[in-house]
């Protein structure tokens, strides 16, 4: 890729539920921000393994606060696919979590440069986050959406005739 910041996140994406949108915005600036640190690693620019352990802990953390809100409007509109939906965040954190034990041996190296090899492990996980959140939201996340979008037109309607 060019010098140029990349932008990985798409309009497609787009579930129109306001805060899980800007979640999946945030998530790919995350991913981004990775994308970014190792094209100035391939153009032979200095970076410390630090900034990468940190946003590689982001894509960890961060998942685990939108996954939150993802499942807590699964249970407020009783999706029927709640639970598969939740096991499918649990296969990604543990996928997540198998790659923070490749890169362990990394952190007490925070000051040191990029290597080649942690450069390897880490598109290789950047990768795998992008493919399975594009496929995620595109396909599961999309399901929900539309049910959530039709249970609220619903309510709405049933409000109305009741006068609420």
């Amino acid at each position: 890729m060019d010098n140029e910041k990349v932008c990985l996140w798409k309009a497609k994406y787009l579930l129109d539920i306001d805060e899980v949108d800007a979640q999946h915005q945030h998530y790919f600036s995350i991913c981004s921000k990775i994308v970014n640190l190792c094209d100035l690693v391939r153009s032979d620019k200095a970076v410390r393994f630090g900034p990468f352990i940190v946003a590689i802990f982001e894509l960890r953390s961060y998942a685990f606060k939108h996954f939150l809100t993802e499942e807590t409007l699964l249970a407020k509109y009783k999706y029927p696919g709640a639970f598969s939906h939740i096991e499918l965040h649990d296969q990604y954190l543990e996928s997540i979590r198998d790659f923070h034990k490749k890169i362990k041996i990394y952190h007490a190296q925070a000051n040191a440069s990029v290597d080649n090899a942690f450069l390897v492990k880490v598109e290789e996980v950047v990768e795998f986050a992008l493919g399975w959140w594009v496929k995620h939201i595109m396909e599961e996340d999309r399901k929900y959406a539309d049910f959530i979008k039709e249970v609220g037109k619903e309510q709405d309607k049933n409000e109305r005739y009741l006068g609420g």
